[in-house]
């Protein structure tokens, strides 16, 4: 993700605290640290832009899921996530899914359920 606030827009640094919910973004130019809700936010107006995070945490990739047309009630999205079809890795101490291969499924989901 990327400050909105700033010119050049530099990619937000990830601010590791003894607890994960404590955690935060920080922008390295103008330091202005963003809550846990304005980082949703962003992530929603960012994630289909071509340099945007493509590894997002689960929980991430479910918030993202339902705020898409149509959106999935958050049991769907979690069902979806636990599909084989998406790449996992651990980066840090979080466990990251790759968003196109959660965005495919999804939409292979939605054709296969209107077929139906």
């Amino acid at each position: 993700m990327r400050c909105e606030d700033c010119e050049n827009k530099p990619r937000l640094i990830k601010v590791w605290a003894k607890h994960a919910a404590a955690d935060a973004w920080k922008c390295p130019r103008c330091r202005r640290e963003l809550t846990h809700d304005e980082y949703r936010r962003a992530q929603r107006r960012q994630v289909w832009q071509p340099d945007a995070a493509r590894w997002v945490t689960t929980d991430e990739a479910a918030y993202i899921l339902a705020n898409m047309t149509p959106p999935l009630h958050k049991n769907a999205a979690t069902k979806l996530l636990e599909h084989t079809g998406i790449q996992r890795k651990a980066i840090g101490r979080r466990a990251m899914i790759w968003l196109p291969d959660v965005i495919t499924v999804h939409n292979l989901e939605r054709v296969n359920q209107e077929r139906a």
